[in-house]
């Protein structure tokens, strides 16, 4: 499967900090520019992401997919509630292969549901307004 990238000013990804950006495909058009531009503005790094959502799994892709440094993940009732592959492969390929995670709970409510289906994994809530 081919990734693509985001970086700033889409400069050259080499020698960047490598982050994979994976979300429930009907996420990714609400999310993805979003969430990567904030990334963007406070970090220098390359945000990777497939270039066909839709594609199967391959050994070459999961090759990729082990040298991302951290995995960022828009949690959303779609993520959590359907069938898809960042939930049912690739984070558990990065919990299984020890690459951090970054949920980012994108709708308030879903914290219970998360932490069922996702495990103890710490999570930002852009909801949450405790000072």
């Amino acid at each position: 499967m081919e990734l693509k990238y985001k970086t700033r000013a889409m400069s050259n990804p080499k020698g960047k900090p490598k982050v994979y950006f994976c979300c429930h495909p009907q996420d990714f058009d609400k999310y993805f520019e979003v969430i990567t531009d904030e990334i963007l503005s406070k970090q220098n790094c390359a945000i990777w992401y497939p270039a066909n959502r839709e594609a199967a799994c391959e050994e070459e892709y999961q090759d990729d997919l082990k040298q991302m440094q951290l995995f960022i993940v828009p949690v959303t009732t779609a993520f959590l509630c359907t069938e898809n592959r960042a939930v049912d492969v690739e984070v558990p390929f990065a919990l299984e292969n020890h690459i951090p995670v970054l949920p980012l709970m994108q709708e308030p409510g879903l914290e219970e549901l998360f932490n069922r289906k996702c495990g103890d994994l710490q999570f930002l809530d852009k909801n949450n307004r405790d000072a």
